[in-house]
């Protein structure tokens, strides 16, 4: 099933996963497939479920946190199979350095832990034998109680997509043989007033245009091949960098490098964020190309499909992936975007440029910062691909010393408004995505005007 996600990832096409995990997701008893280790292969389902139900249009979290409360002990043995998780947990997993006696032959015909025993906190255990639920809490029954790592794999896969899906959960300060957690507060201080005043806000870029249409940053940055890091080997600049003009798209990104020796073989991919959700990010496709030297420019030619989704605000990026370079060393010395417009023509210069822009956003005390959108919103006319009503954080005027701790929206209509069902979501500075939203939500408005809340956590 990995293999399916991963080559369902690639295509976009996930009805083979869909119609494999389909089979098993349609009951609530417990799911079974090998007796050895059973709550291994049940969670990496649940897993794997959950990446299906991100990734696609299927939605299987109801059926994995079922399957996880039976994880968790509501199932006929009345076990956690999670050890030192809660009271009912499992207590003599078969682990020979965790187990209290010196050798297997101490402990080979005795069912508990011994005095010196330590406790595996987190670790899950096989779990039942059949379908049924039967289970022994035995040292020596290696079936339903050994521990590994591949056991714990898929069970802190799917305790991640289920805490992603429901943001349920607390952190447990008192673990046994772990040490004090300690959460700082986050004290947040504002003002506000529902007042619209004209704000002017200076900002700087250091970019470079060079006219027709051509913007050049200069990095002057050092890459190290073998210092970058596995799960990140793209390097990223902020698009706002470059100064482009709203009206205008990019055609074209090049990247000229420089190295002590050779270059010789580049191999990796373009990047940017884009407008488009649930990912918000798009990749050029694998790339290769060859350096006859000590210097040259690696470049990307943007398709118009791309160039008209990328996301040049809100701290979208351009990012240049290495997946390999022959000289390992090298020097990023410039980054030119060209666009297709040919309207911009200015001096270059080297110094940063200082461009002046006036807004009107309201003002604030006391942390209320207000828009009155006034919108009509007629449920069957929202497109089936997107079902969210967005404003920018811009027009709220919050200063960059705030942060958000909730969003009220006021609604009204001509008749009862009764159930909503839905969630709220924003952009982020995280990357892959940039994007994150709430769970799922609900609320029953009775009468003809109220306000739908979402409590923002830290």
């Amino acid at each position: 099933m990995g293999a399916a996600c991963v080559y369902a990832e690639i295509t976009g096409d996930w009805s083979k996963v869909n119609d494999w995990i389909g089979q098993y997701t349609n009951s609530n008893s417990y799911f079974f497939l090998d007796k050895w280790g059973s709550a291994r292969i049940n969670t990496s389902m649940q897993m794997t479920a959950l990446v299906a139900s991100k990734h696609s249009d299927a939605d299987y979290s109801s059926w994995c946190r079922g399957q996880m409360d039976y994880i968790l002990g509501n199932n006929p043995a009345n076990t956690c199979f999670v050890v030192g998780y809660a009271g009912n947990s499992a207590k003599n997993p078969h682990h020979r350095a965790a187990s209290g006696y010196d050798s297997y032959d101490e402990f080979k015909n005795i069912n508990t832990v011994g005095a010196n025993s330590k406790t595996l906190v987190g670790a899950l255990v096989g779990g039942p034998t059949d379908q049924n639920g039967t289970y022994v809490d035995s040292i020596n029954d290696y079936v339903c109680n050994e521990v590994a790592i591949d056991y714990n794999a898929g069970l802190v896969g799917a305790a991640a997509g289920l805490y992603e899906v429901y943001k349920s959960g607390s952190v447990d300060s008192s673990i046994d043989g772990v040490g004090a957690v300690t959460i700082d507060p986050i004290v947040t201080t504002t003002t506000t007033t529902t007042d619209r005043v004209n704000t002017t806000t200076t900002t700087t870029t250091t970019a470079v245009s060079t006219g027709s249409g051509k913007y050049t940053i200069k990095p002057n940055k050092t890459i190290v091949y073998d210092q970058l890091p596995e799960t990140e080997k793209m390097i990223g600049w902020d698009w706002s960098d470059f100064g482009i003009s709203a009206n205008e798209k990019v055609s074209k990104v090049e990247v000229k490098i420089s190295a002590s020796k050779n270059i010789g073989k580049w191999q990796g991919a373009f990047g940017t964020s884009t407008k488009i959700a649930p990912d918000y990010w798009t990749q050029s496709d694998e790339m290769e190309q060859t350096i006859s030297g000590t210097s040259g420019s690696i470049t990307w030619n943007v398709d118009s499909s791309t160039a008209d989704i990328i996301q040049y605000n809100y701290g979208g990026q351009l990012k240049f992936g290495i997946w390999w370079i022959d000289c390992g060393t090298f020097t990023i010395d410039e980054v030119t975007v060209y666009t297709g417009s040919g309207s911009q023509v200015t001096t270059a210069t080297t110094k940063p440029a200082v461009t002046t822009t006036t807004t009107t956003k309201p003002a604030s005390s006391n942390g209320t910062h207000e828009i009155k959108p006034n919108k009509t919103i007629v449920y069957d006319q929202l497109p089936e691909s997107e079902k969210m009503i967005g404003w920018d954080w811009a027009d709220f005027g919050i200063s960059a010393n705030e942060k958000v701790t909730k969003v009220e929206v006021k609604i009204s209509s001509s008749k009862n408004i009764g159930k909503w069902q839905g969630a709220f979501g924003t952009s982020t500075k995280v990357a892959p995505d940039y994007w994150t939203q709430s769970a799922e939500m609900e609320q029953t408005i009775s009468g003809t005007s109220g306000s739908i809340t979402w409590n923002v956590d830290s």
